[in-house]
């Protein structure tokens, strides 16, 4: 045994090596994460709003999670000894809004291991420029907390491996899958999971098999119902950020509308036991019996008294007096009590989830940043209700934190038949549970007007009745005097179909006039020139005054037609995939090879088939109507109702949709020359 004298002990403490074993193995202090990182990490300005240090006042829903990181247990209940007991947690589910503070709050406990208990960490993100963004905003405060723990530039990162004090740190992502995959780490991170691949939360989670007490913390702005992270919050427990009523204390989480959820807990409170000493710790919620719920209303926003005196949006008046009505005591409460309220939340859980996953749920309407105040808030969702249903979804990705419910949407002859002209239809826009505005529909003005009145007076949503008729036609014939009839044409190898409609007057419904096949594009052209239509409105016969032609196929002859008709027949092409992001719904430019004025319009396909089959057809929000005698041409119903849209997306079909083709042209075409108008339904004030 070696023996050391007094001197050389002094020497050796003194030592820097002697130093940083002794802060690599202290203890860690006795406080939860949030409040030893509200008293040691550092935020230069570079990677923070307020530089400084971390505040987690700011973000105290981020809490309960800082603290699953450094102790991942949860109480469970257990049904048959009728008592709470402890779980450890394997996988921990965030679904945040964009202002959550969820990302800082897991760099935390990164920090935290660095400084007391080091262990390797993998950190996923989707893309390897967000990856050294996250890599040096860490760093940075490391170098603040003890520079032993990194040696190394925080600036200057050349790559995403760093070699910390007792610990790997490894940023990897859908950028770098194939680098990791033979890494191992017990604590792991994948941020931003929706941009991944669908197998990387798997792969990921597959690093940790041969860890002890390992630990998966994913996180991520949700997008579609049952997605990598709306499944994984499903699957836990549901932690929710519930806030106390200022009028009668009742704690809610907040919702942008009303809803009513389903909860499997009771109004009772019952003592969660210490299971070594037997001591109270506190009190959660007892569940009801196994397979019961109870319904709970939550609270919404209310701005529909913020309108000027003609009845528009007062953008003002929504700014300064927006409010948040309880769903308790239905008692109004204004922002001024947010920071209060914010103060006393807690995350709550709302479902029974299963043992060992714990997923909570964020939004931003507690949030202080100064570009989430409710008034910005409800002003974003108007103008997102303006556009359409992907600018909606967007806004309760990133606001609300919620899933977007798509529909699955499969036209069929029925749909076609309950858009036959010559019926009266009634319709009452109002929002869903998922605050989705959906259109009702009813053929007597009575029932219209009950579900009109039921919804005023339950659930206090201000709506329309909207009245949709179009007078009977056939084939062939105009119903109404048109303000324009438009062709349009889908082009193949061996044939060029076409489908005329005409626009109403209100610019924004439109009637299937007549369709055919042809052999060529010329055959268009000379359509669009010489043939007419009669109109049984008032007796006169019309021409067509604009076409957009499909010139995916045959492109030379599409040119030439187009040119023949002087580009009243304007080449057009559906994008889909990654291409449909840089057209959005449309672009419209020259040709670079055609004289100047000869322009083609491409646009998103996705969205062109959601007008058509599912705001059109389906949901009627845009009317196409269709001749009496449509059943006479079963070919053509036979193309119509040849899509069909899973999971948010339209697949290509094996089917033949030439006919389906040609009127979606025609209404993208419509959309596309009255894009300058506001030619949209008006819509409920909820």
């Amino acid at each position: 045994m070696i023996s050391l004298e007094h001197s050389q002990l002094d020497t050796w403490e003194a030592s820097p090596v002697s130093q940083s074993i002794a802060r690599a193995h202290r203890p860690p202090p006795d406080i939860d994460l949030h409040e030893w990182a509200s008293q040691e990490v550092w935020l230069e300005n570079e990677d923070a709003a307020e530089p400084g240090l971390y505040r987690s006042a700011k973000t105290p829903w981020t809490r309960r999670l800082q603290s699953y990181l450094i102790n991942p247990v949860m109480w469970c209940w257990d049904y048959d000894a009728q008592k709470y007991v402890q779980i450890p947690v394997t996988e921990i589910f965030v679904q945040k809004s964009s202002q959550s503070g969820f990302t800082e709050a897991c760099l935390n406990g990164i920090r935290w291991y660095a400084s007391f208990r080091p262990r390797n960490c993998i950190y996923a993100i989707d893309t390897e420029k967000n990856g050294a963004k996250v890599a040096r905003r860490l760093l940075r405060s490391l170098k603040h907390l003890d520079e032993d723990i990194f040696h190394g530039d925080p600036d200057d990162v050349k790559k995403l491996e760093f070699l910390l004090r007792g610990m790997e740190l490894n940023f990897v992502g859908s950028f770098s899958e194939g680098d990791y995959t033979q890494k191992q780490a017990p604590l792991l991170f994948a941020d931003e999971v929706e941009e991944h691949g669908k197998s990387q939360l798997k792969n990921l989670a597959s690093r940790k098999k041969t860890s002890t007490g390992g630990l998966q913390v994913n996180l991520s702005k949700p997008k579609f119902k049952d997605g990598p992270i709306n499944a994984g919050f499903q699957l836990g427990n549901q932690e929710k950020f519930k806030v106390p009523c200022p009028h009668c204390g009742h704690r809610q989480h907040l919702t942008f509308f009303s809803v009513e959820e389903k909860t499997p807990f009771s109004e009772q409170m019952v003592d969660v036991l210490d299971e070594a000493t037997g001591q109270v710790l506190f009190q959660l919620q007892k569940p009801l019996p196994l397979g019961e719920t109870r319904e709970v209303r939550t609270g919404r926003f209310v701005y529909e008294h913020c309108k000027n005196s003609q009845g528009q949006w007062d953008e003002l008046r929504i700014l300064r007096d927006t409010k948040y009505e309880c769903g308790n005591c239905l008692q109004l409460i204004d922002e001024a009590q947010k920071p209060w309220m914010r103060a006393q939340g807690e995350m709550v859980a709302t479902a029974i989830g299963r043992p060992g996953i714990v997923s909570q749920h964020c939004s931003d309407f507690l949030s202080e940043d100064e570009l989430s105040t409710w008034g910005l808030i409800v002003l974003e969702y108007l103008e997102a209700k303006k556009k359409d249903d992907e600018a909606l979804r967007v806004f309760y990705n990133h606001r609300c934190g919620d899933a977007w419910t798509e529909s699955q949407v499969e036209t069929t002859e029925a749909d076609i038949l309950a858009n036959m002209s010559g019926r009266t239809l009634y319709f009452v826009d109002a929002p869903n549970s998922k605050g989705q505005i959906r259109r009702h529909e009813f053929t007597a003005h009575e029932t219209a007007l009950a579900y009109q009145s039921r919804r005023k007076e339950k659930e206090r949503i201000e709506t329309e009745i909207l009245t949709s008729f179009c007078p009977a036609y056939t084939r062939g014939i105009i119903p109404f005097v048109p303000n324009a009839l438009v062709i349009g044409s889908d082009v193949g190898g061996n044939y060029a179909k076409w489908a005329l409609l005409a626009l109403h007057p209100n610019m924004r419904d439109a009637a299937v006039i007549d369709w055919a096949e042809e052999l060529d594009p010329d055959a268009i052209a000379h359509l669009m020139l010489n043939e007419t239509w009669l109109c049984q409105e008032d007796g006169k016969q019309y021409r067509a005054k604009h076409g957009f032609i499909d010139c995916r196929y045959r492109t030379e002859e599409v040119w030439k037609a187009s040119l023949a008709t002087r580009c009243a027949l304007i080449p057009c092409m559906g994008i889909g995939g990654a291409a449909a992001r840089t057209v959005r719904l449309w672009s419209y430019q020259q040709v670079v090879s055609m004289p100047k004025g000869f322009k083609k319009l491409d646009y998103s396909d996705k969205q062109a088939k959601d007008g058509l089959y599912e705001h059109g057809l389906k949901y009627k929000k845009n009317r196409i109507w269709f001749p009496t005698d449509v059943l006479d041409d079963p070919d053509f119903i036979a193309e119509m109702t040849a899509e069909k849209k899973e999971d948010g997306v339209w697949p290509e079909t094996t089917l033949p949709n030439h006919f389906g083709d040609c009127v979606k042209n025609a209404v993208t075409g419509i959309r596309f020359l009255t894009r300058q108008m506001d030619t949209r339904s008006p819509a409920p004030t909820p």
